[in-house]
């Protein structure tokens, strides 16, 4: 589930994943803390993980979602034909793997363009999709892990302050204990994410 505004009233909509029906669900927000009715569209596959960000430049926030072994991307109508908030037949990126984890938006190269960026846990790694602005994909990175790090979910944020997004993963099933694995980005263009720095990251504990 994601909290995004799909049709630039400036509330904030739910956009949620439907597993067992294969479905998209988009509840407009009034601004009141009230929601109409969810709007429902196939994603043409189960799912589990959305990304919610503007994948062709009209200036309204698109879905898409991992629905192994293709992403699906819905595209708003708010440019055409209308109305905003409202959504398109799914289109599908091939996505050859088994066990997606996660799944966000970003623009990782630093071009002005949405990119997808998905995790792999059962194959530890991490691939992203550049966008090319039209609403299409091309897969052109890849970023591997070490054996038995099991990237299970990922962040992009500048952590440096050199102004590129740099990769960060949480590892739970890594040995002898969960990890998060920090690769910094060295070249946007390039998407050349360098050194693999692991943190030791403890099994959280109830508060008693």
């Amino acid at each position: 589930m994601v909290l995004a505004d799909v049709n630039n009233d400036n509330h904030l909509d739910i956009i949620t994943t439907n597993y067992s029906n294969a479905s998209m669900g988009v509840l407009l927000g009034n601004g009141i803390g009230g929601f109409a009715a969810a709007a429902r569209y196939s994603s043409s596959g189960p799912s589990e993980s959305v990304a919610v960000a503007d994948f062709n430049g009209d200036g309204y926030k698109d879905i898409a979602t991992a629905c192994l072994p293709f992403i699906s991307v819905l595209m708003n109508n708010g440019a055409s034909p209308g109305p905003a908030g409202t959504f398109g037949a799914p289109a599908q990126i091939p996505f050859p793997y088994f066990l997606t984890n996660a799944l966000l938006a970003a623009d990782v190269n630093d071009d002005g363009i949405q990119d997808i960026v998905l995790t792999d846990k059962a194959l530890r790694l991490v691939s992203i999709f550049m966008g090319n602005l039209s609403g299409t994909f091309s897969q052109n990175r890849m970023v591997n892990f070490v054996q038995g790090s099991g990237a299970a979910y990922s962040a992009l944020y500048d952590i440096n302050n050199d102004y590129k997004l740099d990769l960060i993963t949480v590892n739970p099933t890594a040995a002898p204990s969960p990890t998060v694995s920090v690769r910094p980005n060295i070249s946007d263009l390039a998407l050349n994410f360098v050194g693999n720095t692991m943190y030791i990251s403890p099994p959280p504990t109830l508060d008693r």
